[in-house]
C-alpha cells in the first residue's frame, strides 16, 4: 500500500487546492443540486433534517467517494477502476456510467431547466419548443467551446465560472432570505418521508 507521499510527490498549494475545489464544485453541482433541494426541503416539512442528511449521502458523500475512487486507485478512467473485475464489466459499467450522466439522463437536463427557468417564461408558447431548440445549440455550443480543450478546464471552470456562479447563487440565497414569499410544507403522505426514514 503506497503511502500519502507516494500518492501526492508534488504537493499543491493553497492557491492550487482553492481552483482544483472549485474546479470539482463546478463540475459536480449541476442544475438537480440546486432545484431538488428546495422542494425536497418543502415536502419533508419538519423531517426536514433526515430529508437533508439522505440528501448530503446521496449528493455529496458518494461523489466524494467517487473522487477518491479515482484518486487513490490513479485511474485515468471509469473503464479502469472496473478492469480488476473483468475487461466485460468494465466496458459495460463504462457504458452504463457515460449513458446515465450523459445522453439519458443528466445532459438534457442541463439545457432544459435553465431555459425552462430563465428563458420560457419570456417567450410565448408556440416558440416553446423552437426557443429550446435555439437555446440548447447554443447552450451545448458554449459548453463544447469552454470544455473541448481539456488544459483548460481548470482554468475556465476554476478561476471563472464557478467563482461567478457562486456569486450568483449567493446573491439569490440572499434575496430569497429577505424576502418573505414562500411557505412549509406539512410532511409528505408518500414514500419515505411519511415514515421518516432516510432509505
Amino acid at each position: 500500500m503506497k503511502d500519502l507521499q507516494d500518492l501526492n510527490p508534488n504537493p499543491l498549494t493553497k492557491k492550487e487546492y482553492f481552483v482544483v475545489s472549485s474546479m470539482l464544485f463546478g463540475l459536480f453541482f449541476g442544475a438537480g443540486n440546486l432545484i431538488f433541494p428546495i422542494h425536497l426541503g418543502q415536502l419533508a416539512g419538519s423531517h426536514w433534517v433526515l430529508a437533508t442528511v439522505g440528501f448530503l449521502v446521496t449528493a455529496v458523500l458518494l461523489p466524494l467517494l467517487s473522487v477518491l475512487a479515482v484518486s487513490v486507485t490513479r485511474s485515468e478512467g471509469v473503464y479502469d477502476i472496473g478492469v480488476p473485475l473483468g475487461s466485460v464489466f468494465a466496458l459495460v459499467f463504462m457504458v452504463l456510467i457515460h449513458l446515465t450522466i450523459g445522453p439519458l439522463f443528466g445532459t438534457p437536463r442541463t439545457a432544459t431547466v435553465p431555459f425552462t427557468v430563465g428563458v420560457q417564461p419570456m417567450l410565448p408558447d408556440s416558440w416553446a419548443h423552437v426557443g429550446l431548440f435555439v437555446f440548447s445549440v447554443l447552450f451545448f455550443g458554449a459548453a463544447f467551446l469552454v470544455s473541448y480543450h481539456q488544459s483548460n478546464v481548470m482554468n475556465s471552470v476554476g478561476k471563472l465560472l464557478n467563482p461567478l456562479f457562486l456569486l450568483l447563487l449567493f446573491s439569490v440565497f440572499l434575496m430569497g432570505g429577505c424576502s418573505s414569499y414562500g411557505f412549509c410544507l406539512t410532511p409528505s403522505s408518500h414514500g419515505c418521508l411519511s415514515t421518516c426514514r432516510l432509505f
